[in-house]
Parts: C-alpha cells; sequence; structure tokens
C-alpha cells in the first residue's frame, strides 16, 4: 500500500466523520550503555496492547478505541485483541463495559485499481446501535457461544 500510513488514513477517516481523535500508540527509543540514542532500535507500543488511538464525538456521546491494519492484517488484529488482557482483565470487554467502542480499521488496495478501502471491525456494547456513516455497509457477524463478535463494516468511502 503506497502512500499514508493506515494510522494517518484512520486518523483521517474519524476527522471526516467529525471525531476528535488523536494517536495514543508511540515509540520507545532505545539507549545504549552511555544513554545515546540508538537509531532504528527500540520498540512501538499500544495503548493496553492493543489500541493505537483514540477517538471522540462529543455530539453523539461516543468514545472509540481503534487499532489501525493493512487490510491483510485484520484477522491477526482481531484474533490478538479477542485475546489482550490488561491488569488481569479481558481490554475489549473492559472497553465495552465502560461504554465505549473498539474498532479495527484495515485498509485494502481495491484490485485494478490504486485507491485503498476500509474494512471495520467494530465492536460496541449496544450493537444495535449503528453507525449512522457505516450502516449500509454493515454485516453483523453472529456471536457464537457468548464470544464477542463485531459489527464488519465494509464497502464505504
Amino acid at each position: 500500500m503506497s502512500g499514508r500510513s493506515p494510522t494517518a488514513r484512520t486518523l483521517a477517516l474519524f476527522r471526516g466523520f467529525g471525531f476528535l481523535a488523536d494517536v495514543w500508540e508511540h515509540w520507545i527509543c532505545r539507549r545504549g550503555r552511555d544513554g545515546a540514542h540508538i537509531p532504528r532500535m527500540g520498540i512501538r507500543r499500544d495503548g493496553f496492547g492493543i489500541v493505537d488511538g483514540v477517538a471522540i464525538q462529543p455530539d453523539a456521546a461516543r468514545l472509540v478505541f481503534w487499532q489501525a491494519t493493512a487490510g491483510s492484517g485484520v484477522a491477526a488484529r482481531r484474533a490478538k485483541s479477542e485475546l489482550a488482557i490488561w491488569d488481569e482483565r479481558p481490554v475489549v470487554r473492559s472497553i465495552l463495559d465502560s461504554g465505549a467502542e473498539y474498532w479495527i480499521v484495515g485498509w485494502r488496495v481495491l484490485a485494478g485499481s490504486r485507491r485503498v478501502q476500509p474494512v471495520v471491525l467494530r465492536y460496541a456494547a449496544d450493537r444495535t446501535r449503528l453507525f449512522p456513516a457505516l450502516a449500509l455497509a454493515a454485516h453483523q457477524e453472529q456471536s457464537r457461544n457468548g464470544e464477542l463478535a463485531p459489527v464488519r463494516y465494509s464497502g464505504f468511502a
């Protein structure tokens, strides 16, 4: 995928929907024994291990924690997020119990073009409250044995 990063694209997507959005993930650089910065060495750290950013939509009382990825990484991010634990609590369930939402936003290149299109997996406690800008592209996944099941949005933007 050429051009902007998935994080930059996701920020633009949320801002286009009227959200106030920011990046939480940050780079922790590695330092040598003398304290000097070692170029290109370090780790990228996500909030709660799975959150790249946060978006707030005050008009609709909506708070979204989000993870951005390339389209090919959506399944891996979903598996990671559903198993994520922080302080001995499941992260996604804790986010939903707080009234917030969790989105995984993947960016895929459309066949035969250079256009990219978002694919969103949206986890929300109230799954009947669809996100209006995405409602036409919603595909409700069925939960299995009480597991978390997101609403999948694709074919928009």
